[in-house]
């Protein structure tokens, strides 16, 4: 449509026609070529971008990530994005009925998965702790009213779920009590002597 009404406002002069076409280039130059190998570096230089579904140009910050796009973004931006995988989810509501009807399944190939990729989750979460434990805090300090109505909502199922787990858990939160009052009682006596 972007092109179609540039090249109609350039009348049938063709040194205006070749002005038109370089601006469309140049609007969508970006996201011809190759994925280059840092991204970051190409998302940073970019600062603007038209979404082909709106066809508005907007900052870096509306589209989400792609890596396979020389920019480092998607062609879409968030908004449409979001009115997109709205549309196909309408149109695909047979996919809830299957899980209904398959739900047995599903959680076999998950519990499979789960046990056949433990020791990749194991790594994976140990190489990426402190950025686990830094969003952890950042959700709960951004959250902290939608918890606080959880938690009132929900305080019997918690009290549930902590009883369950103390249970099961016995031995190991005991030693873990136990080597943390030791570590305390020592760190107390080296502060008095």
């Amino acid at each position: 449509m972007y092109y179609q009404n540039t090249i109609q406002e350039s009348g049938n002069d063709i040194s205006n026609l070749k002005l038109s076409l370089n601006k469309i280039q140049g609007l969508f130059e970006i996201t011809w070529g190759r994925c280059p190998r840092n991204i970051k570096d190409v998302t940073m230089t970019v600062k603007t971008k038209i979404c082909s579904g709106c066809h508005k140009r907007k900052g870096s910050t509306q589209f989400y990530k792609c890596f396979s796009n020389k920019s480092g973004l998607q062609a879409v931006c968030k908004a449409c994005s979001k009115i997109n995988q709205k549309k196909y989810y309408q149109s695909h509501t047979d996919r809830a009925a299957y899980r209904k009807i398959h739900k047995e399944e599903i959680k076999a190939y998950q519990d499979l998965y789960y046990q056949t990729h433990r020791k990749q989750r194991k790594a994976y979460l140990k190489a990426n702790r402190k950025k686990f434990l830094e969003y952890g805090s950042q959700y709960r300090k951004t959250h902290k009213k939608e918890l606080k109505v959880y938690k009132e909502a929900n305080k019997e199922d918690i009290a549930n779920k902590q009883r369950r787990y103390y249970q099961k858990n016995k031995n190991k939160i005991d030693a873990y009590q136990k080597a943390y009052r030791k570590r305390k009682k020592n760190e107390r006596n080296n502060e008095s002597t």
